[in-house]
């Protein structure tokens, strides 16, 4: 099984993209881990089913600055995605 680790930067107020992504994530993956770092990052551990890593990528990119690029595969994989808030209110 493939394994990426994506890095996302959110621009906007800390809870609406927290409730963002865990509803992106929510509907193209498990969610398997879930982890504060502090209240200025959080963690992801993702198992997604083949078909939906692409989907899951551009509908995160869409609302986080996200890096490396999208993946060119759709095979099963385990996505580390690692966000930081450029602002906590």
């Amino acid at each position: 099984m493939n394994r990426y680790y994506w890095t996302g930067v959110a621009h906007g107020q800390r809870s609406e993209a927290l409730q963002q992504v865990r509803e992106i994530a929510g509907r193209h993956a498990a969610i398997v881990q879930f982890q504060f770092f502090s209240d200025m990052a959080f963690g992801l551990v993702l198992e997604v089913d083949a078909g939906h890593t692409l989907n899951l990528y551009t509908e995160l990119a869409a609302v986080l600055t996200l890096e490396p690029a999208a993946p060119a595969t759709a095979d099963e994989c385990i996505v580390m995605l690692n966000v930081t808030f450029i602002s906590t209110h």
